[in-house]
């Protein structure tokens, strides 16, 4: 349960900076859709892997890990079907590079030391060994470890946005949409993140 909430405010906090940025992405841009590059295509995408983020090959094994990841931080009662833990597993990670990718773009990241202090911050909310693994559940520490780089990597994100005067009421999905022109999918594999997907909403 507690890991399952650990991942929710992760999530949250993630669709919030996707929306900041959508602001800044568009104000920079115009509304334009990365610049002058050339979207990945499906013949673009390597023998053993899934997908292509902007100039990142996803491989098929990181997808492996990520649906064990996301089986882990599950509830037994909440299981899903194969297929269905395979697309939020491959939706998340889509969304976790190009949130990585676009912080790279806007000049911020955050140090192994950084997430080290905030892992160790978070042990430190439990007074028991016990409570901190109950909190866990069947999530590892370095599924932990990743949910708070993402969700420190997205404020960060959020903060230079605002530094740079960007505003997210009137165009929230701008950034969505900008990436999604920037990722192929295999088929098989196929989210709605993905360019050759169905488009969201």
């Amino acid at each position: 349960m507690y890991g399952s909430s650990m991942l929710g405010r992760a999530l949250r906090c993630v669709a919030r900076v996707m929306a900041c940025l959508a602001a800044a992405t568009f104000i920079a841009a115009c509304g334009s859709d990365g610049g002058d590059e050339d979207p990945p295509a499906i013949s673009d995408i390597p023998a053993g892997a899934v997908a292509i983020v902007g100039d990142e090959v996803v491989s098929k094994r990181e997808l492996e890990r990520r649906i064990r990841a996301v089986r882990r931080s599950q509830v037994q009662s909440r299981s899903q079907s194969a297929d269905g833990l395979a697309s939020q597993a491959m939706a998340l990670l889509l969304q976790q590079i190009a949130i990585e990718q676009e912080a790279k773009e806007h000049g911020v990241g955050i140090s192994e030391r950084e997430v080290r202090r905030l892992l160790v911050r978070t042990r430190r909310q439990f007074k028991q060994a016990e409570d901190f693994k109950r909190f866990l559940g069947r999530q590892t520490v370095q599924d932990l470890s990743r949910q708070l780089r993402i969700q420190a990597l997205a404020d960060k994100l959020a903060d230079r946005v605002r530094e740079d005067g960007g505003d997210s009421k009137d165009l929230i999905g701008t950034l969505e949409l900008r990436w999604r022109e920037r990722t192929a999918c295999r088929p098989g594999y196929v989210v709605a993140a993905c360019r050759n997907g169905r488009a969201p909403g």
